[in-house]
């Protein structure tokens, strides 16, 4: 969870995220976010087992259960969930705020440039009671996590 207005993330945990997005432009990527002390020290990349992955995103339940158990391992606390927006702007959808069922989580959103291969913008968000709203990101320092996610030797949306 968000400490006040700001996501604190650790710039490894960041790119991350920032890299899955571009490594799938076409497609909504999604992961989990983890830490410790109120910063977000893990970014664990996901499967999409959604039918449309082109425009929403679901967690697959293996997937959901292994990061899970990492996270549990590794003494975290599960702290969010990110996905992608490859078309469109990086505000939750309509569907987003429907299924934000974790008003204690950040809701993180990633964009690629539309240059495909440019830079990802990653936006954080509150979701809570149907109503999203944005507050900043705040890059911590701190040791690298390895924080590909469970399975990451394998090709991972």
């Amino acid at each position: 969870m968000p400490v006040g207005d700001t996501l604190k993330i650790r710039g490894d945990a960041l790119r991350v995220i920032e890299k899955h997005a571009q490594q799938f432009p076409d497609e909504e990527v999604c992961g989990l976010l983890a830490g410790k002390g109120g910063v977000v020290e893990l970014a664990l990349r996901t499967l999409n087992a959604a039918e449309n992955p082109e425009t929403e995103y679901e967690i697959d339940p293996k997937e959901l259960f292994a990061a899970m158990r990492a996270i549990r391992a590794s003494g975290a606390a599960l702290m969010g969930i990110y996905h992608s927006h490859p078309n469109g702007g990086g505000e939750p959808s309509a569907r987003d705020i429907a299924e934000a069922y974790y008003p204690d989580l950040a809701y993180v959103i990633a964009t690629v440039n539309e240059a495909r291969g440019g830079p990802a913008k990653v936006r954080a968000f509150s979701i809570r009671d149907g109503a999203a709203r944005e507050f900043g990101i705040e890059i911590a320092g701190g040791a690298p996590s390895g924080a590909a996610g469970p399975g990451s030797s394998k090709q991972r949306r």
